[in-house]
């Protein structure tokens, strides 16, 4: 019985940390995204993947917080 609880509450962390990573990740999808915009605005770049950078700040609003 105690066997099985751990067996479950191990894969319920391994779970939770898979998702903590895969929200880090679009976090910093993301933020890259923005850094790419505001290079291209800066004139620094070209856009050279045809980014739409409303979309990228729309999405960044969305859900970047810091």
């Amino acid at each position: 019985m105690i066997r099985a609880a751990l067996y479950t509450l191990a894969g319920v962390a391994f779970f939770a940390a898979l998702g903590l990573a895969g929200t880090s990740d679009f976090h910093d999808e993301i933020r890259a995204a923005v850094h790419h915009c505001e290079m291209v605005e800066a004139g620094h770049w070209p856009n050279y993947d045809g980014t739409d950078c409303a979309q990228v700040y729309a999405t960044a609003a969305e859900y970047l917080t810091d």
